[in-house]
């Protein structure tokens, strides 16, 4: 399948700084042994091995780690941190009948579970399309980091790290 999200996270444990560049699945990259073509196609060719070739070529810089998670893992890390808490921007309403995958949520502050969760981060159908959904991701990276540094969620750690083991693949 295609990369449906891509983000770099630079971490420097020396200045305790981390950096978060996200990459919409629509840039226009050279892919390695493919020509040129969408980023989130590399995935389909070959895997995250690909994907991080190209990464690396298209940002000129080396990645020394990969993680890839699924939709499934997503899920399922959201309501074993008990949902997570996010302002919808606005009412988000979109079916894709051919990926069998519906987004229905309200503007509004309110608390979205693993499901609700994966339909903000994938909803695109506005005017800013990945754009707007990268500003998504990003908002709801900081809301998860927010929740794993609370003491709320230190009960939930060993639960988190079995669906880690079983969802992701590094």
């Amino acid at each position: 399948a295609r990369a449906d999200a891509i983000i770099l996270a630079s971490l420097n444990p020396k200045t305790r700084t981390t950096y978060v560049v996200s990459i919409p699945r629509d840039t226009r990259v050279k892919i390695p042994g493919r020509g040129t073509g969408k980023i989130n196609a590399s995935h389909v060719y070959g895997g995250r091995d690909l994907t991080t070739r190209t990464v690396q070529d298209l940002l000129g810089m080396p990645i020394d780690r990969c993680v890839e998670l699924d939709f499934q893992g997503f899920v399922r890390i959201v309501d074993a941190i008990g949902g997570l808490e996010i302002d919808v921007e606005k009412d988000m309403k979109y079916v894709d009948r051919a990926g069998g995958f519906k987004v229905d949520l309200k503007k509004g502050r309110q608390v979205l579970d693993g499901e609700q969760a994966l339909q903000y981060v994938r909803y695109r159908t506005d005017a800013l399309g990945d754009i707007g959904r990268v500003g998504r991701h990003q908002n709801l990276l900081k809301t998860v980091v927010r929740e794993f540094a609370s003491l709320r969620s230190l009960g939930k750690a060993r639960e988190i790290a079995r669906i880690l083991r079983d969802y992701m693949k590094t």
